[in-house]
């Protein structure tokens, strides 16, 4: 579908970028799914929407089912077809429809146990790390090689648990990693699918959370998934099992607590997300997730620059006004700026 956006110029809308509820009204094809709450898991498995700025530029929206694919899936799918737009489709690498070699279709008789979920009734809200205060907090961290990812998700961990006014026995962390990038020799990026291995972290009520702590245990969990992988490196099925039996195990844990809350951190840094170029020039500003979504999930995406993050918060309305006030987290991310073009 198309739509104009009357006198709204790009530069105009990148000098005062729109909040979360005005890009899914404005540039998003929301407004032809039955329920926006539940666009990521049902019918259409896919919509587009191209809005035209005044000047010239243009917006793509692009909704896709989650059942379909994860974001490297979504990636490999707007890259082929801005070659094809380009009239380079004899560069484009044939997707594969071959998840299964990694996780099998499921068990209808296997039930996994329930875990609570937040409703969706939240806000999400845009914060940036610039480049020289993601250095700055990998001084802060002081562990041995740190990733920006890591600093940033122990951050904005720590300031969600402090923000938080749910009161509850165990709070984990959840932070998905995708299993491509880990047996390239096996796995393709053209692979399509839901090729991913979440990682989690358990915080017990009281308990301090710590950055440096956080960081530490993230990488723990890095460290574990690589030794899963070399373990099973010639296997994407037997791969797939002990990941799925990884993830089983963790969810047991936390489901059989009382009161448990689940809070994901998702990255899209170092999705080649920018170099999607459909004949009139690379991207200026990707943003992704910003449809209707759990109350307690941040996305973390490349800032264009590809030195700085961009987090997308998304909290209840209650614990978002104690945490976009938190010196803590103002110290090193700056909420909603201008996207520098």
């Amino acid at each position: 579908m198309e739509a104009t956006l009357g006198n709204s110029t790009l530069s105009g809308f990148l000098c005062s970028p729109p909040d979360s509820n005005e890009i899914q009204q404005t540039l998003l094809p929301l407004h032809s799914v039955r329920n926006p709450n539940e666009a990521s898991i049902t019918w259409p498995l896919l919509l587009v929407k191209v809005s035209y700025f005044q000047c010239g530029g243009l917006s793509l929206g692009i909704c896709i089912s989650h059942k379909l694919a994860d974001a490297a899936s979504l990636s490999t799918f707007i890259r082929a077809w801005a070659a094809v737009a380009r009239g380079e489709s004899g560069t484009v690498g044939k997707p594969e429809f071959a998840g299964i070699k990694v996780y099998p279709p499921a068990n209808d008789d296997f039930k996994v146990a329930k875990i609570h979920t937040s409703k969706i009734t939240g806000v999400t809200k845009r914060f940036v790390f610039s480049g020289s205060k993601i250095e700055e907090l990998k001084t802060k961290v002081a562990q041995p090689r740190p990733t920006r990812v890591q600093c940033v998700t122990a951050l904005l961990w720590r300031c969600v648990c402090a923000a938080s006014k749910t009161a509850t026995s165990t709070r984990a962390l959840v932070q998905p990693a995708n299993l491509r990038t880990r047996i390239p020799s096996l796995l393709s990026e053209n692979l399509i699918g839901n090729v991913i291995h979440s990682t989690m972290i358990l915080s017990r009520r009281g308990e301090e959370i710590e950055i440096q702590k956080t960081v530490k245990e993230l990488q723990e969990r890095a460290e574990e998934l690589t030794s899963l992988v070399q373990e099973n490196n010639g296997s994407p099925t037997e791969l797939g099992s002990k990941s799925l039996g990884k993830m089983f195990d963790d969810c047991s844990k936390l489901s059989n607590e009382p009161g448990n809350l689940m809070y994901a951190v998702t990255s899209w840094c170092k999705m080649p997300f920018y170099e999607a170029n459909f004949g009139n020039g690379s991207p200026v500003w990707v943003v992704g997730n910003v449809a209707p979504g759990l109350d307690l999930l941040t996305m973390l995406f490349d800032s264009n620059d590809f030195k700085g993050i961009e987090a997308w918060v998304t909290l209840s309305e209650e614990d978002m006004l104690s945490f976009e006030q938190n010196p803590e987290l103002l110290a090193f991310a700056s909420p909603n700026p201008a996207v520098i073009f």
